[in-house]
């Protein structure tokens, strides 16, 4: 497992898709200023029938899957969730046009201790209820190769990395290290897109 505040995340497209239950994730301990916040951060690819597989890093993805994204933060705070993709682009996953705030956001709050998950019913909380009123889901799409989930966590949302302020891996590090004394804590998912 990789840690770094200078890793990033999935190439994956928004939209509907069926049913998923809440699993268990793993652990993967930050990278960031606020050392004492630690962040959970998994994905899980969806079957047909809402059969859910956890993912392990590196593990393959086929273009066309349906993928579930959760994570948890140990402090309350605001969290960004960004997508690296095989090309060198950087996306950010949330907020986003479905979540509450829509993209104006600068992140997502987020409570500690509580799990999160971005499942088929857009970002629900642990126990299933929906945060936000649409249904959306995650769905891999190219470039082939490996790719990133990058996790972002600060105290206030304020804090948190503008949506449009890099284009790609080399310039989300450099934001992250502008962010210099501001309290943060970070940590990636790797996996590799694959053709169906």
């Amino acid at each position: 497992m990789r840690q770094s505040p200078a890793a990033a995340v999935l190439v994956a497209a928004l939209l509907a898709f069926g049913q998923a239950e809440a699993d268990e994730g793993r652990n993967l301990v930050p990278k960031g200023n606020a050392e004492q916040v630690l962040l959970d951060l998994d994905l899980n690819r969806l079957g047909s029938g809402g059969e859910r597989r956890t993912m392990r890093d590196y593990d393959r993805v086929a273009e066309g899957d349906k993928v579930r994204v959760c994570f948890q933060a140990s402090e309350d705070g605001y969290v960004t969730l960004w997508s690296h993709g095989a090309n060198g682009g950087v996306a950010r996953i949330l907020p986003n046009q479905y979540t509450q705030g829509g993209t104006q956001r600068r992140g997502i709050p987020l409570r500690g201790g509580i799990r999160h998950c971005i499942s088929d019913r857009g970002l629900v909380a642990d126990g299933g209820d929906a945060i936000e009123q649409r249904q959306w889901g995650l769905e891999v799409h190219p470039p082939y190769g490996l790719a990133e989930l990058y996790l972002h966590w600060t105290p206030v949302e304020d804090e948190q990395l503008p949506e449009n302020s890099f284009l790609d891996i080399d310039g989300l590090a450099k934001a992250v290290g502008r962010s210099g004394g501001k309290n943060y804590a970070s940590t990636w998912f790797s996996y590799e897109v694959v053709e169906r």
